[in-house]
């Protein structure tokens, strides 16, 4: 009977420690308790025809994003671009994948800037200059708790800090490019309302 006992309060300890030790896995979080996340871009390309340069910003969203702020990147960069915006959205599984990898790829060591304290009309203002254009590009990864601007110009400090900064923008041109839809945002003077067909 002693034995009997014995074995049952080892059991009961077990069953204890069992459910108290913290688990070895951290479990990924729900999709609700996620950041919303946005990955920007901005700087000019020459238009194909004219090879005229026009200001561009991309933005590509996480979907937590668009159902907490709507549809709008909610970025002063915008202004910079007033012709050519380009936004889309993505999973928030994978805009977390990809500001994974921005990370990877040096992100965080490049020298950052609040991006509330960009000036976007000199920034459209040196993109448009045939000398400063090259260097007018600016990265911006933001949640609604707060957003950092990486501004190619910063970077030239060293050969480290351009290299990276290179490779977070090919990772960022490509992902825009394959992941958004185009919207381009046309001045309402110049716009054209469809005839019925």
């Amino acid at each position: 009977m002693r034995s009997s006992r014995i074995s049952c309060l080892i059991l009961l300890l077990a069953g204890c420690a069992a459910t108290t030790s913290p688990s070895t896995e951290t479990p990924a979080p729900a999709e609700g308790d996620v950041d919303p996340l946005k990955i920007s871009y901005f700087r000019a390309y020459p238009e194909p025809k004219t090879q005229k340069l026009e200001p561009s910003y991309r933005a590509v969203m996480s979907y937590g994003w668009k159902d907490r702020l709507g549809e709008s990147p909610r970025d002063v960069l915008v202004k910079a671009a007033p012709k050519k915006l380009y936004t889309g959205f993505l999973s928030d599984a994978e805009m977390r994948k990809y500001v994974r990898l921005l990370k990877d790829y040096g992100l965080e060591s490049l020298i950052a800037r609040d991006t509330d304290t960009l000036n976007p009309q000199e920034l459209n203002r040196l993109a448009l200059h045939p000398q400063e254009t090259s260097f007018t590009r600016v990265i911006t990864v933001a949640t609604d708790k707060g957003s950092k601007s990486y501004y190619f110009r910063d970077q030239q400090r060293s050969k480290e800090l351009i290299e990276k900064f290179v490779k977070c923008e090919s990772f960022i041109t490509r992902v825009t490019e394959y992941s958004m839809q185009v919207q381009v945002v046309v001045p309402e003077k110049e716009r054209v309302i469809p005839r019925d067909r």
